[in-house]
């Protein structure tokens, strides 16, 4: 009967330290979650809504003049103003900017190929002199 007591308060024992245990983790995990929740309460409360709202007038202010000065230059090229604006308007300034784009084109491709040809032959390229064919004596005239 004694071992039975014993082996009852072993058993006991056994359960209260494992329970304890169990019981002393779980407080721990809590603190840790507690202190988690802390930081970030703490951090929310650094935010400042202010500020943020601030930079954001600050930004539509910037987006704001930056939409009025494209609506002048817009106003400007539509009322034929500007090189731009003579462009769109005056039917002969672009007819005579057309023809001046032609000749770029064309000056451009004509210096493309003399490049082309320097770096063939070089800068300073001399042919070869002509070979002089002297027809044999029976076919000339005497």
């Amino acid at each position: 009967m004694e071992d039975l007591q014993n082996l009852t308060n072993g058993l006991s024992d056994f359960n209260s330290t494992k329970v304890s245990k169990d019981v002393t983790d779980g407080i721990k995990k809590f603190n840790s979650t507690m202190e988690d929740l802390q930081n970030l309460t703490n951090g929310l409360s650094d935010f400042n809504a202010t500020k943020v709202s601030q930079g954001v007038a600050g930004a539509v202010k910037h987006f704001s003049v930056a939409a009025k000065k494209i609506g002048d230059i817009a106003e400007r090229v539509d009322s034929g103003k500007g090189i731009a604006g003579s462009l769109l308007k005056d039917e002969e300034m672009r007819v005579q900017f057309q023809l001046l784009v032609s000749n770029l084109n064309t000056t451009a491709a004509g210096l493309t190929n003399i490049v082309k040809q320097i770096n063939e032959r070089g800068l300073f390229f001399k042919p070869p002199p002509e070979k002089i064919v002297i027809p044999p004596r029976s076919v000339r005239p005497k």
